[in-house]
């Protein structure tokens, strides 16, 4: 499959509040909003991001499929994940797991966005290299 562009769709129980969080805590903006769907981008980095947000109850989702997102873990790798915690951690967001060093090269904390979905905000640091042989990385 080929494809031009990418983009996370979550399905939200209040999208007022999944937009609040995505704004002000990731510093996304909002390219459209029809209320019960909200657009959202970064152009920093090194790609520009998209995500969007739909009202998990609207007609559009088909009726299997009426429920806000759950068990979805979403990536962030930033400049600073310490910082990242700091800002997060003063502004009561919640996290789930206290920031560590992993052996396969991360330094990362878990946490909580609405309806179940996770932030793993990560920064790279060196590997622990006999870890990445042991698992047949190096």
């Amino acid at each position: 499959m080929e494809f031009s562009r990418h983009s996370n769709m979550l399905l939200c129980s209040d999208i007022r509040a999944a937009t609040a969080f995505y704004t002000q805590h990731l510093g996304l903006t909002v390219s459209a909003d029809l209320g019960w769907f909200v657009g959202l981008e970064h152009p920093a980095g090194r790609d520009r991001y998209e995500m969007s947000l739909c009202d998990a109850q609207h007609e559009f989702v088909p009726e299997s499929l009426r429920a806000p997102a759950a068990g979805l873990m979403l990536a962030f790798e930033v400049e600073d994940a310490d910082a990242a915690l700091a800002r997060l951690r003063e502004a009561g967001v919640p996290i789930r797991t206290d920031i560590r060093d992993e052996p396969w090269g991360q330094r990362h904390f878990i946490a909580q966005a609405p309806d179940g979905v996770a932030l793993d905000v990560f920064h790279l640091v060196p590997p622990d290299m006999e870890w990445m042989k042991q698992h047949g990385f190096a």
